[in-house]
């Protein structure tokens, strides 16, 4: 995770008590940050089944407050303002850099500790809707049940292109689609089913660098010595920006075999609902300087038309949803929490 820090920080988990500590030789983390301004709430942690330690948390800041002349809370919120910097820097690389501008999207909170921050992320960027995708702190363990079956598969054989070059390309074709095959088979998957792709790895012969060109495996059948020298050409051109120099052996190194079986079936998650009872409760959070009052519930309380306020905490099995001033949240499809700044929400 994110951290800042004078020290290492180590999080030490005790199998009888279920307790997270924060050890006193930490100056400062970004969970502890969290415990100390209040947007993680010990009681709630991971739906209650395991205590924090809140003053272990507290004790983490304590010297570097000293240091800066700040108090717990103020030495806490910088520590989370920079992680939140941090973050936005990186998003920041492969949006705007890249001639993306952020407003245009909308960021997506998840993981345990990406819903707690991702309001304060979009507000930095100028993004105003957030999406919290049900569960959302096992969203990658999800998306690994809900994911196409894939396999790829390399093999060296190095030789130069002329006429003979497709009986063999189709040769190492087969072999690596018949391992491909068998482990689909062991896994029980049909082996009728993959789709495939083939990439070769070619270069001019004494070029320390291959490009990888695609071949259509339907058309290995017909394929000639001349049509493969063309088709590095034409991907050395885009690569290098001139094609490949006529006359000059050209060699291929290398097989990559792709094999996707696609999936049908895309399991379903859906939160549990309230059992009619309010799990409403108001804390304070120390935020900037200032504390203020916060309400804090669960995502299964939260009614289907609710619009529900910042600043607030929503509290996941897997993970916390923080709202903050500005932003309200409700409920939409597929049980997912959208959070919309206010100037959006109306």
């Amino acid at each position: 995770g994110s951290l800042s820090h004078l020290h290492s920080f180590v999080v030490t988990m005790s199998q009888k008590s279920s307790l997270i500590q924060f050890p006193k030789s930490v100056s400062q983390a970004l969970a502890a940050g969290n415990v100390v301004r209040g947007t993680i709430r010990p009681e709630a942690f991971l739906g209650g089944a395991m205590t924090i330690d809140s003053e272990a948390a507290r004790r983490a800041f304590v010297d570097l407050a000293k240091s800066l002349n700040l108090s717990v809370q103020e030495a806490a919120t910088s520590a989370i303002e920079l992680a939140t910097a941090n973050i936005v820097r990186a998003i920041q690389l492969i949006s705007t850099e890249r001639g993306r501008d952020p407003r245009d999207y909308v960021l997506v909170g998840y993981g345990g500790a990406g819903p707690l921050h991702a309001c304060e992320v979009a507000e930095s960027l100028g993004i105003g809707r957030v999406l919290v995708p049900p569960f959302a702190g096992v969203l990658s363990a999800f998306g690994l049940l809900a994911s196409d079956y894939r396999q790829y598969d390399t093999l060296t054989r190095r030789f130069q292109v002329d006429e003979t070059s497709p009986e063999v390309i189709d040769e190492v074709y087969r072999e690596l689609r018949g391992r491909a095959a068998g482990r689909f088979a062991a896994l029980g998957i049909d082996e009728a089913a993959p789709d495939y792709s083939l990439t070769l790895e070619m270069r001019h012969v004494g070029q320390a660098f291959e490009v990888a060109v695609e071949l259509p495996p339907e058309g290995l059948s017909k394929l000639t010595g001349e049509e493969l020298r063309e088709a590095f050409s034409q991907v050395h051109l885009r690569a290098y920006s001139y094609p490949a120099t006529p006359g000059k052996a050209v060699e291929v190194v290398s097989f990559r075999l792709g094999a996707v079986v696609k999936t049908d079936r895309l399991p379903r998650i859906r939160p549990q609902r309230a059992n009619g009872q309010d799990p409403r409760r108001s804390y304070d959070l120390h935020l900037r300087g200032r504390t203020i009052a916060c309400v804090g519930t669960t995502r299964t309380g939260l009614g289907a038309d609710e619009t529900l306020a910042g600043p607030a905490i929503v509290d996941d099995v897997s993970s916390t949803i923080f709202v903050p001033e500005g932003w309200a949240a409700r409920l939409v499809a597929g049980a997912s929490l959208e959070i919309l700044r206010e100037d959006r929400a109306k």
